[in-house]
């Protein structure tokens, strides 16, 4: 099983979760998630327990979900294919306040309180259970903190997506190997 973690102001109905639901389907899940760190880290642990005790699971986040995904995969030992993730949860301070969600335009806030809960999720994941896509051109995050925090993780470093990484559908066959036994 593949669990798909959106980015921050995305939800599980975004464009990347839906490439990644066309081509990885029945075999992935991508919940939209609450905007409380404390609240989507749990309900992504009650996920991935789930579906552990069924069959394996790796993980895909971009962005705010390659944050959380770091997290996950080192407490729980699991693959994560991380798309331009957020390595150090700072960048996210400049949001603290009124945001609208990318998906269907909702405005939200983000507070310090969801600030001071996402401090609590820094975890870097193993670097044989990483693989990085990065773009250059991301105008959102220096994709070089990325690869400062993992030198040693499997990695795809292009120009042209910006932090969207358009065209990452044309890595599937690369994430669905290093997956594993994911479909």
């Amino acid at each position: 099983m593949i669990i798909y973690i959106h980015g921050f102001g995305s939800s599980g109905q975004g464009e990347k979760a839906r490439l990644f639901r066309k081509r990885f389907a029945p075999s992935l899940i991508a919940p939209s998630l609450p905007v409380s760190p404390d609240l989507a880290i749990d309900s992504l642990r009650q996920i991935v327990e789930r579906c552990m005790k069924y069959e394996p699971v790796a993980l895909v986040g971009s962005s705010l979900g390659g944050y959380y995904g770091q997290y996950l995969s080192k407490l729980y030992g699991v693959k994560l294919v991380a798309i331009n993730p957020v390595t150090d949860p700072g960048i996210l301070h400049r949001h603290i306040g009124k945001n609208s969600m990318f998906y269907d335009k909702t405005v939200y806030e983000y507070t310090p309180e969801h600030f001071k809960q996402l401090q609590r999720y820094k975890a870097r994941a193993e670097s044989e259970n990483l693989f990085l896509f990065l773009q250059k051109d991301d105008e959102t995050l220096d994709y070089r903190v990325a690869l400062e925090a993992y030198p040693e993780a499997k990695k795809v470093l292009t120009s042209g997506g910006g932090h969207a990484f358009t065209g990452i559908e044309e890595y599937f066959e690369q994430i669905r190997k290093f997956s594993c036994k994911i479909t």
